[in-house]
């Protein structure tokens, strides 16, 4: 796993997502002051961050996004930025934000038509301008990401969604488990996928070959077989549940906004730092495993289920939609 600074430039968005893991609709436009942003990326540098992850809000609307950038390229080998894609629909700020030396652009996308994705944007046009910004962007650079939540919509409607990114030529994609975060976490009830219902994640993905790199992320492993797990292009991992530390103790990874629902102030990876023991404590709480998983073969490297589906579900039928988990992946 790489070792990433997270910078959150703390800035609004420019669509109203109805599951956002970051309440951002009150932030301002211009975001943070850019010289406490450029000192972040100073001091991130100096304790030896070799690759840089912006996030906002949407970054792309960030006031100086060029200038950060820039003072960005001048402290690290890499930089990642997540995007909702709609900027990179007008080609001549793709091609500037490309030659900026962004080293991957991960660009969200939730569902395969206009229906679903502006289901979840609550914005009208956007899923025109995110395909067309994959498409700008497509034609400038291999290295995109396309990030695909997983929501009660989206699940049923994978292998569309992997057939229309097929046609687009991407080759790399992270499926997100849709985490109860922010207004994620105030609408969970209405947007959640049953856990039974996660099978049909394997199953669509399987009949594709034609994706080279293949994130599974913040999905209890029941829901997949070993077959699956052990393929060469799948990588299968919990961000949501944990903070990944060096052998230093120094932060490698961790989610930015579960850090931000349990009221921790995230500017960087340096203030995590300071408090890591106490957030810790609080991921722990996140996700948890209940009775049934101490059968479970793949107990030991699984970070469990998030907290707010157990609360909602109640234990006696999650343990219903485990048996029936196992039964299907032959336990």
């Amino acid at each position: 796993m790489k070792k990433i600074f997270f910078v959150s430039t703390e800035n609004g968005c420019n669509n109203n997502c109805i599951g956002c893991a970051d309440n951002n609709l009150n932030k301002p436009k211009k975001g943070r002051d850019m010289n406490k942003i450029f000192k972040d990326l100073e001091l991130g540098a100096e304790k030896g961050y070799k690759n840089l992850h912006l996030a906002g809000g949407e970054v792309t609307i960030q006031d100086n996004i060029f200038d950060i950038l820039q003072k960005a390229n001048e402290l690290y080998d890499e930089i990642y930025i997540t995007s909702n894609g709609r900027i990179f629909s007008y080609r001549s700020f793709a091609k500037k934000i490309v030659d900026s030396g962004v080293t991957q652009f991960n660009i969200t996308l939730c569902g395969p038509n206009q229906k679903i994705h502006e289901a979840w944007t609550r914005t009208p046009g956007s899923f025109k301008q995110t395909i067309k910004g994959i498409k700008n962007l497509r034609s400038l650079t291999n290295n995109i990401c396309v990030n695909y939540l997983i929501w009660r919509k989206s699940l049923y409607k994978v292998k569309n969604t992997l057939l229309l990114l097929k046609k687009l030529g991407i080759k790399h994609i992270d499926f997100f488990n849709l985490a109860p975060l922010g207004r994620g976490k105030t609408y969970y009830n209405q947007l959640y996928a049953p856990l039974k219902d996660l099978l049909k994640l394997e199953k669509q993905v399987s009949l594709f070959d034609s994706f080279s790199d293949i994130e599974i992320e913040d999905f209890p492993l029941c829901v997949f077989s070993d077959v699956f797990m052990n393929k060469s292009n799948i990588h299968v991992f919990d961000t949501s549940g944990r903070i990944y530390k060096d052998e230093k103790g120094n932060i490698e990874t961790y989610s930015l906004f579960a850090a931000k629902e349990f009221n921790f102030c995230i500017n960087s990876n340096l203030t995590v730092q300071k408090d890591i023991k106490k957030m810790e404590n609080k991921f722990k709480t996140y996700k948890i495993k209940i009775k049934e998983c101490n059968n479970c073969l793949k107990k030991d490297s699984c970070g469990g289920i998030f907290s707010d589906y157990i609360k909602l579900v109640g234990e006696c039928q999650i343990k219903k939609e485990i048996t029936h988990l196992r039964e299907k992946q032959n336990y």
